[in-house]
């Protein structure tokens, strides 16, 4: 038990250093080596937890499902949290979900994505966190009667992964673009899409 718990305690420090490197360098400035010398372990140990510096990609995903999970159940506890609108939440989970990922920058932005794309389905999972804390939102929402009652979850959450997977990319490849909150009217205007109609209009 206490060796799985170092091992997990190692690397999750690999994660955070990696992490740190990729917030201050950029992805394609930082090696493994700067990443074994900013954990603190031996060269040889980086290998027995990933096969490369891409795989810390897999792992970051991981990581901030986690965070989503977490935040969203300490959010359930909390009163003021509560009496906020139902549309209100979800514009904010998805906000939130983009900045965390653009904080580590457009570089990194633009490797996690290709990554995905060529080395697993993972982004395509509907049982991830991600999924999870916004269906709990979206019945939240539903139960108050703002919702399109003629678009069930699956269309809804397809539509929210795509549109926050192409708000990040097109930030991540466009260079005059600055901070990734400039993306988030088309969030806004997500959340009048899938409004009831007289929530619209109204």
């Amino acid at each position: 038990m206490a060796k799985a718990k170092k091992s997990s305690e190692t690397r999750q420090r690999i994660i955070d250093a990696a992490m740190k490197l990729f917030r201050e360098r950029g992805y394609s400035n930082v090696k493994v080596i700067d990443i074994v010398k900013a954990s603190g372990i031996a060269h040889g140990s980086f290998y027995t937890y990933f096969k490369n510096k891409d795989a810390l990609l897999g792992a970051y995903i991981g990581a901030i499902e986690e965070l989503y999970y977490s935040r969203h159940e300490q959010l359930l506890h909390d009163p003021s949290y509560a009496d906020r609108d139902p549309m209100e939440k979800i514009y904010g989970f998805l906000s939130g979900s983009n900045r965390m990922l653009a904080n580590l920058g457009k570089d990194f932005v633009r490797a996690y994505n290709a990554y995905f794309i060529l080395e697993t389905d993972l982004l395509g999972d509907h049982e991830r966190n991600y999924f999870s804390v916004l269906n709990s939102l979206l019945e939240q929402a539903r139960q108050r009667g703002l919702i399109d009652p003629s678009m069930p979850n699956a269309h809804i959450l397809s539509a929210a992964v795509a549109l926050t997977r192409g708000t990040t990319v097109e930030w991540a490849v466009d260079e005059t673009c600055g901070d990734i909150s400039e993306k988030d009217h088309f969030l806004r205007e997500f959340c009048l899409y899938i409004s009831r109609p007289s929530r619209k209009h109204g």
